[in-house]
């Protein structure tokens, strides 16, 4: 039987799998990273990063990871902590460059 509303997509060379029901969890909203300082000296100034204020419906299993983007260098990313419960990282180093954090 074809699940209801979606008569039309064999008709366009669609085929409907009904799985079971699952639950989306959307992505945390609202919230900020916080730097120790502006500025610095690469590879020589350390750093403090602190995610702050970020909702989610289910904030007992939220994680956090922070990763690095070179803006002179779009697409260049590297990750500067791996997802944990800690919302913070402390005492990083900048390479060479000009960096975004998220």
């Amino acid at each position: 039987a074809m699940e209801a509303g979606f008569e039309w997509a064999p008709t366009v060379g669609l085929e409907v799998v009904v799985g079971p029901p699952f639950a989306v969890d959307g992505p945390p909203v609202m919230g900020i990273v916080e730097l120790s300082q502006a500025e610095g000296i690469a590879t020589r100034t350390k750093f403090r990063a602190v995610q702050r204020g970020w909702i989610d419906e289910h904030r007992e299993s939220l994680q956090y990871h922070f990763n690095l983007h070179n803006v002179d260098s779009p697409g260049q990313v590297r990750l500067l902590k791996a997802p944990s419960r800690s919302p913070e990282v402390l005492d990083f180093a900048l390479p060479a460059g000009t960096w975004r954090i998220t």
